[in-house]
């Protein structure tokens, strides 16, 4: 018994030696009744900043997400929501927690530490800085937020997770993130007002073109009358 205790030590302590890869999952799984359409097939067309000429580029808001998550770091990154060709919900109308739940189930046993990085595909001022904040301070050891949001969210993908999205999807209690976080026992850190205006949700379509006008209006006064990005 003592060696068998002397071995998950063992195992433990090299698991926490190892890098920590962080799967980003962008939830897509809602039913957008307020919008009228699926949000997460809303496109914005924007500078594209990767070139000097300010080229415009359309981009779907879950590509802009996902394109997020992997700037961030993530080393791949899974769609909840069978809508937009992602995973389809195991049980349906739980929310964003039957989104985790099937995020969690696709991904293969493995016994390195790794993290999920949870984002939903409604919030598109998120930046990567802000993202990475949250993996750096989590680091697979325990759930982690932001002060006051329950999203964007980091979750340890480990056994303890998994029981705890089943018990809050099954049990009697709400079926909310932020249940689960509390029984998680989650970690938060403080919300710098810098970035305090990247957490809204897009919601309804006067949000979503105000949103657009407001993004073009600041790039557009990044480039000169050339058409050149300005430093």
């Amino acid at each position: 018994m003592l060696a068998e205790h002397g071995l998950d030590r063992d195992i433990a302590s090299i698991n926490a030696s190892l890098p920590v890869v962080t799967i980003g999952v962008v939830l897509a799984g809602g039913k957008s009744s307020r919008m009228g359409r699926n949000k997460a097939m809303l496109v914005r067309t924007s500078f594209d900043t990767s070139n000097h000429l300010g080229e415009r580029a359309a981009v779907t808001l879950l590509n802009h997400m996902k394109n997020c998550l992997m700037a961030a770091g993530c080393a791949e990154v899974v769609v909840s929501g069978a809508a937009v060709g992602g995973l389809p919900d195991r049980i349906l109308d739980a929310g964003p927690l039957a989104g985790i739940d099937s995020a969690l189930a696709s991904l293969p046993v493995s016994t390195s530490p790794r993290q999920m990085l949870i984002v939903p595909v409604d919030m598109p001022a998120l930046s990567p800085v802000t993202l990475q904040g949250l993996m750096t301070a989590a680091g697979a050891a325990r759930p982690m937020h932001y002060q006051s949001q329950m999203l964007p969210l980091v979750l340890p993908i480990t056994q303890q997770t998994c029981i705890a999205v089943d018990a809050a999807l099954r049990g009697n209690g709400p079926h909310s993130i932020h249940a689960l976080v509390a029984s998680l026992s989650a970690g938060t850190l403080p919300l710098p007002t810098s970035v305090a205006n990247e957490f809204f949700n897009l919601n309804t379509p006067a949000e979503w073109q105000a949103w657009c006008l407001d993004i073009s209006s600041s790039q557009a006064r990044t480039i000169d009358p050339s058409g050149t990005l300005q430093a």
